[in-house]
């Protein structure tokens, strides 16, 4: 996430220095961390930080706050869309060795999804779907047809979802 940030910093946004400093000063206090919730917290306040940032980067990304089931704007439908790629993908190349599906250590385990999948997931979406979509946003490679919105509730279309996993491949 941070790496995101900095390379929008060294090509010239100023604005950023506070936002990484920021998530710099929480990242220290993960080894202070006592129990794995301690250590979620860290992350979302990290991770809170990081998509407050992005507004900086260009203003088509303020989507503040971040809003999962049902995503509420095309950039919250956006991300929620690449992440499950993301965890789709990851659960795949799981289920390629013989580890445990259950078993995680930072996500909760439930029945019906694979937690360990959530957590091997999470260093690939900055990665994998954050950079495309400031990538997109700032190349305006989105488009409204894209998105179907009613009453507060954003979805990809079939035309969305085509396009972006094309971009994503």
């Amino acid at each position: 996430m941070r790496a995101n940030l900095a390379y929008y910093q060294y090509h010239g946004n100023k604005e950023l220095s506070k936002p990484i400093q920021e998530m710099a000063q929480l990242m220290a206090r993960i080894p202070s961390a006592k129990e794995s919730e301690e250590l979620m917290g860290f992350e979302g306040l990290i991770t809170q930080s990081y998509f407050a940032a992005w507004r900086n980067i260009d203003e088509r990304l303020d989507f503040i706050p971040r809003v999962r089931r049902p995503p509420n704007n095309p950039i919250n439908c956006f991300i929620s869309f690449l992440n499950q790629l993301t965890y789709t993908i990851t659960r795949h190349e799981t289920f390629k060795t013989h580890f445990e599906e259950t078993l995680s250590f930072l996500h909760s385990p439930s029945a019906g999804r694979s937690s360990l999948s959530l957590d091997l997931s999470e260093p690939f979406k900055p990665i994998l779907s954050h950079a495309l979509i400031l990538r997109m946003v700032r190349k305006n490679m989105l488009d409204d047809c894209w998105f179907d919105q009613k009453e507060g509730v954003c979805l990809l279309t079939e035309t969305g979802q085509r396009n972006v996993a094309e971009h994503a491949a």
